[in-house]
């Protein structure tokens, strides 16, 4: 792990709540969901069953952005390491604003962090240097400046016996650097010998031949014969040739890939429940303002959105009942109660928002909102029960049984989902009996 990926870790580590903390810690200690329950209610935690503990798991994902088929698997791989070096014991849960300050102030100083030197600094010290071993009989010296540039030769050290010491280097050149001359060397070597054991024979041979006698010339008696000369014999030495090297290719090796469980920690019919009696449920993640329960039903002091669900859901369905202001009338954009559906994060989602007199569907792109024709309705309710179903391409919006709504949407394809709480002091909406069903 480099410094930028601990410091990545720990600053997505850094903004976990303390209610995360805990069941991550667990599973990094190998429980499964079903003892993770159990410690936690044995901790006098209430409401707490595996539909909770799940929905904090999902957060923690959303929350460390892991994402793929075995995600349990990858939170333990990836960020267990880093993890368990602060939170080591139950009792740290009691300091986790602490442990939390001191994972930042980590990451912060691995971000200003500069690279080490890649040149060599002039001056040598004591502590820089690494002392030569006993056997040589050198001791360390003491600090000395070098005014000499880097390609010239360190100059000698001198001892109070008179001898010289060689200037030590202070740092040593990589291996590869040395290993490669010293591999074309000993080709060259190889090459040499082969191509001068030729020349040797040649000249070997060449000079046996200067060194051989002549042979005298042949007399012949009678005076009318010609006197036969001996006739020298040019020798051609032929040099052995050269063995010719043949090159055969490498073996190539095939990595087969490694087959994957996967893990859908929200089957189908997986159902969620808040009623709201016992306060807001874990699952719930409030995005901005501030919630209020009252009397078991669910409103806020201030304009406030939550939110709920894997970014990874398809199909689904929402009810819940609600008691709708009477003001404000018409729809208007950002002071109208809504619920987005697929949504990718809360700038990017199906909107469907509903007042005392009207409802519509809109996209919101990038946080910009454009209304999706034939969608508009009127009604004049206050007290209602919404159902909102989110299945391959289309989408619903029912009052009860009636249909208020629909529209066929390809593009949004997967995500959660988030609620807006519009407040309002004279006139508060409410919230209660929000259910959740995941579908085929």
């Amino acid at each position: 792990m480099n410094q930028r990926e601990r410091r990545v870790k720990l600053e997505r580590l850094a903004k976990l709540k303390d209610i995360h903390v805990r069941v991550m810690y667990y599973r990094c200690m190998d429980k499964s969901v079903s003892e993770i329950k159990n410690i936690l209610e044995l901790a006098h935690e209430q409401k707490t069953n595996e539909k909770t503990v799940w929905n904090r798991f999902t957060k923690i994902f959303e929350i460390l952005d892991i994402k793929g088929d075995d995600k349990e698997a990858d939170l333990v791989r990836e960020y267990s390491p880093v993890f368990l070096e602060f939170v080591k014991s139950e009792d740290d849960w009691q300091r986790w604003g602490l442990i939390r300050a001191e994972m930042l102030r980590q990451a912060e100083e691995l971000s200003s962090r500069s690279d080490p030197e890649s040149s060599t600094k002039s001056t040598l010290s004591p502590e820089s240097e690494s002392p030569k071993s006993e056997a040589q009989g050198v001791r360390n010296e003491p600090k000395l400046t070098s005014t000499h540039p880097r390609s010239s030769p360190a100059p000698a050290l001198q001892q109070t016996d008179g001898t010289q010491l060689e200037g030590r280097v202070r740092n040593c050149p990589p291996w590869p650097i040395i290993a490669i001359p010293l591999l074309i060397l000993c080709v060259l070597a190889v090459f040499a010998s082969i191509v001068g054991a030729g020349l040797i024979r040649s000249f070997v041979a060449t000079a046996i031949n200067r060194t051989q006698p002549a042979q005298p010339a042949i007399q012949v008696s009678a005076s009318a014969s010609p006197t036969i000369e001996p006739v020298a014999v040019a020798t051609q030495v032929i040099p052995p040739s050269l063995p010719t090297l043949t090159l055969e290719p490498s073996a190539t090796f095939t990595l087969e890939p490694t087959p994957t469980t996967t893990v859908t920690p929200y089957p189908a019919g997986y159902e969620f429940f808040d009623d709201f009696e016992d306060g807001l449920d874990p699952a719930w993640v409030e995005v901005l303002g501030q919630h209020i329960i009252s009397n078991g039903r669910l409103t806020a002091s201030e304009t406030t959105v939550l939110s709920i669900g894997d970014v990874s859901w398809r199909n689904y369905q929402i009810e819940f009942d609600m008691e709708i202001p009477k003001f404000p009338c018409d729809v208007i954009r950002n002071e109208s109660n809504s619920i987005g559906v697929r949504a990718a994060d809360r700038n990017n989602m199906l909107l469907f928002r509903y007042t005392y007199c009207s409802t519509q569907w809109e996209y919101l792109v990038n946080g910009d909102q454009n209304t999706v024709p034939g969608t508009n309705t009127r009604w004049l309710k206050q007290e209602i029960h919404i159902t909102i179903r989110v299945e391959g391409s289309r989408i619903e919006a029912y009052d009860g049984s009636n249909l208020l709504s629909s529209l066929v949407d390809e593009n949004y394809q997967t995500g959660n989902i988030y609620l807006k709480i519009l407040h309002d002091t004279n006139d508060p909406t409410f919230y209660d009996n929000f259910k959740i069903t995941l579908l085929n």
